[in-house]
């Protein structure tokens, strides 16, 4: 660390400063309520140099010890000396809504210690406000006051209207911290405002990707779909053609072979009468023909014609 910035961070004022007039005249309670105001001021430190969270979890346990240890000092206070027992209830409980408030604020610092720290000091310097420089100093009047004889009802009721001596010092301490604090929460928001932004630019990026890549599905789904039926309807057609093909093929050979058939069995037996006809008329007039042999040759061969036609058939 170089020479002015040490200097520089030396003269950083406290968030409070002690001084005599915040002294109640019990001694172990002044000395406990200067620890308060000490640690008040080494968490401001904490939150103006943005140190580690470890440093911070380490302030917030020796505040859990502080309260412990001066809520106990108290409570053997009031009831040694005798107060009025509703002023002590009710001392009590600002002390356990204290711890509670310290219990969670020690929660959320693991999830958002930045955030936890403008909190956490205004919640000390306003219970140092209304309590110590209060409610405590009320505390050590009744204690005094019961000693000198006073009964515990008078006092409470005398205490209860005294003026707060150090309210000026404590407005003093609050307007110096929250301009502190204000000027932290710009830096603060500014930064938040960029984050926030770049997170909107990845969640539309999402989006659009999501989109983009649910869009490519459905087309994809929708063209293989697509190309399927083609193919199915495809192999339908051919198998139709096929078949329809195989039909025509059948059914032609049929009419062929019908044809034929038919055609050789009446042209065949016609040719075969007629011929037995010529034959007859052949050997009965034998005598009156130049070549009756020769006729009769050629008679032989149409039956040996027709008798091949007939083994086809």
């Amino acid at each position: 660390m170089n020479t002015a910035l040490a200097a520089e961070q030396e003269c950083v004022p406290d968030v409070f400063v002690w001084s005599a007039k915040y002294e109640t005249g019990i001694e172990i309670v002044d000395t406990q309520h200067h620890g308060l105001v000490d640690l008040i001021n080494r968490i401001g430190t904490v939150h103006r140099e943005a140190a580690p969270v470890s440093v911070l979890e380490q302030v917030l346990d020796e505040l859990a010890a502080y309260a412990r240890d001066h809520f106990a000092t108290e409570h053997r206070l009031m009831h040694e000396a005798g107060l009025d027992q509703a002023y002590v209830s009710d001392h009590v409980a600002t002390h356990g809504s204290f711890v509670k408030q310290l219990g969670l604020m020690r929660g959320f610092l693991q999830n958002s210690p930045q955030a936890l720290l403008p909190g956490l000091l205004r919640y000390l310097i306003t219970w140092l406000a209304e309590h110590i420089l209060v409610e405590d100093q009320a505390m050590a009047w009744q204690v005094r006051s019961v000693a000198d004889g006073m009964s515990a009802e008078a006092a409470k009721a005398w205490a209860s209207g005294r003026a707060n001596p150090g309210h000026d010092a404590l407005v003093e301490a609050m307007h110096r911290m929250y301009a502190e604090l204000a000027q932290r929460n710009v830096e603060i928001e500014r930064t938040n405002a960029r984050l926030l932004e770049r997170e909107h630019q990845l969640e539309r990026a999402r989006r659009e990707l999501a989109t983009f890549n649910a869009g490519l599905g459905q087309r994809v789904a929708q063209r293989t779909a697509e190309v399927y039926e083609a193919q199915l309807r495809l192999q339908q057609e051919y198998d139709a053609q096929r078949s329809l093909a195989k039909q025509l093929d059948r059914t032609r050979r049929e009419l062929e072979a019908r044809a034929a058939g038919s055609l050789s069995d009446e042209f065949i037996d016609g040719m075969a009468k007629e011929l037995d006809e010529i034959e007859q008329q052949v050997a009965g007039s034998t005598s009156e023909m130049r070549d009756p042999e020769r006729a009769l040759a050629s008679i032989g061969r149409l039956r040996d014609a027709i008798a091949t036609v007939r083994s086809f058939g």
